[in-house]
């Protein structure tokens, strides 16, 4: 699914940018340890990657995205994976090192751990 879309006028307000996250979940269950017990460990795994992508804007699409709130060329942009997010070790914050969460159930003795893959909740900005 493609979520959290990020919109701004660039070019003299002629072209629009558009960043957006791309999102889907997965999740797997098989045996593991937790604080030396054997345990079922439940893992939720969050899919996640920023596109990027940038299109023209006329004046009759600009008043109906003003006057109705529609742009339907919005959902036919055609938008590329942004790769250059690095955490402060200049590491790719695509592995498995982003906003891990671990949870204990004692009652079934089951962990579950959430694994976010990616940067959620793009912004664009410009640079005064």
């Amino acid at each position: 699914a493609l979520i959290n879309p990020s919109v701004m006028f660039i070019e003299n307000g002629s072209r629009i940018a558009v960043a957006a996250r791309l999102h889907a979940t997965s999740a797997s269950q098989r045996s593991g340890t937790f604080e030396g017990k054997s345990v079922q460990v439940i893992e939720d795994i969050w899919h996640s990657r920023i596109v990027l992508g940038s299109f023209s804007l006329n004046t009759s699409e600009f008043h109906q995205w003003h006057t109705k709130g529609e742009l339907r060329r919005l959902q036919k942009v055609p938008l590329r994976p942004w790769t250059g997010l690095e955490d402060d070790h200049q590491r790719d914050w695509s592995s498995d090192i982003l906003c891990p969460r671990e949870k204990y159930i004692a009652a079934n003795n089951t962990l579950v751990r959430l694994k976010v893959t990616g940067p959620e909740d793009p912004k664009i900005f410009k640079r005064l």
